[in-house]
């Protein structure tokens, strides 16, 4: 099981939620537009990695866990710019009543 307990001066790196908008190109297809929702301080844990090779085509992913304060709102289908990369959330916690989430993305290069 995963440590919830952690100090509130660990988190010491700035994250911004970002959500997507559908909207249209100039082709006329959709496109996800992203605009930022929040910007937080958050502690930053790099876990497993992972590299794949599908179809000649070598792709790495990496799992990151942000721990931040409470965001109203946030879902999955949010993402998070840091130190300038995009990470998918794939899962959301809620950590006390509303006092802090723990947020599981993927990196995927």
């Amino acid at each position: 099981m995963r440590s919830t307990n952690y100090v509130p001066r660990s988190m010491d790196r700035r994250i911004t939620i970002e959500r997507g908008t559908p909207s249209r190109n100039s082709s006329g297809g959709e496109v996800l537009t992203w605009a930022a929702l929040a910007t937080r301080w958050a502690a930053v844990t790099f876990e497993a990695g992972s590299e794949n090779t599908n179809a000649k085509k070598e792709t790495a992913s990496q799992v990151t866990v942000f721990r931040t304060r409470y965001i109203t709102g946030l879902t999955e289908k949010d993402r998070i710019s840091y130190d300038g990369a995009y990470y998918d959330i794939t899962q959301i916690q809620e950590q006390g009543r509303r006092h802090y989430h723990t947020i599981y993305t993927e990196y995927r290069r």
